[in-house]
């Protein structure tokens, strides 16, 4: 019996003399690739845009990468577990029923520069509708939740400097001070105390949401007119991949079986 032995070289020039054969069957693949995209059920998308920005009259100075995770903080909370179970809750209200894992897979969001934009996409372009517009409420409630706690917190951060001023504050500075006007440092001390832990309270509801954000939502979703085919091309360039694949394994079994004729 014939020893079969491939050489590399013979199956490349194999393959570059039946170049013909990777064109057709890339042809093919992506063909079949394109047929089978057509026959699946059409999605359809809905999309809701928020902007975010910073109140550069609060925050001046502001470094590029703290503004960048001022607003990544933002889309962090509105894709959050909390804000997706609400929806879904909301959801359920209306008599829309979603699992998590549905969820999943068809709520995105992709962010150009301050811009946010919820995606929603579903069979139905109704449905698609309602859930990204039932998406922006909730995420603009919890939003707004969280930021009136981070302007809290920041409150109560400026009123625990002034206080820890009182305590390193001179007798003449004191009297023109008026919060030193408490002038029992273990009162000073104890208000200290207390507002800190007042100030963690608000700085875990706050969410990491930082109180020079600002956002305004700019559209709702409408509901859409075209399906959207996000996965026609991965289809077609998957097939067109397996017909190369299957055109140089063609030329494997075409080039051994001549090396071994021979």
């Amino acid at each position: 019996m014939a020893k079969k032995n491939i050489s590399p070289k013979n199956t490349i020039n194999k393959a570059i003399e039946k170049w013909w054969l990777f064109f057709l069957f890339a042809v093919l693949g992506g063909a079949i690739g394109f047929l089978i995209s057509m026959v699946q059920n059409p999605r359809y998308e809905a999309v809701a845009r928020i902007s975010t920005s910073i109140d550069y009259t609060i925050s001046p100075k502001i470094e590029d990468y703290q503004e960048d995770r001022v607003i990544q903080d933002t889309g962090f909370l509105m894709i959050s577990d909390d804000v997706l179970e609400a929806v879904r809750s909301n959801l359920a209200a209306k008599g829309i029923a979603i699992t998590h894992q549905e969820m999943m897979n068809s709520f995105s969001m992709e962010r150009i520069d301050d811009l946010w934009t919820l995606r929603v996409t579903s069979f139905d372009p109704e449905l698609a509708e309602e859930m990204a517009n039932a998406w922006m409420d909730e995420a603009y409630l919890q939003l707004d939740t969280a930021f009136q706690h981070a302007q809290t917190a920041n409150s109560i951060t400026v009123y625990i400097d002034s206080l820890e001023r009182c305590l390193y504050a001179d007798a003449e500075e004191a009297e023109n001070y008026a919060l030193c006007a408490i002038n029992s440092t273990d009162v000073i001390t104890s208000e200290i105390l207390k507002k800190t832990d007042l100030l963690k309270n608000e700085l875990n509801l706050s969410r990491t949401i930082n109180p020079t954000l600002r956002y305004s939502v700019i559209s709702y979703a409408q509901t859409p007119n075209e399906p959207v085919f996000h996965t026609r091309g991965i289809l077609i360039l998957s097939s067109v991949l397996l017909g190369v694949l299957a055109a140089f394994t063609a030329i494997v079994i075409i080039t051994g079986k001549e090396k071994t004729n021979g």
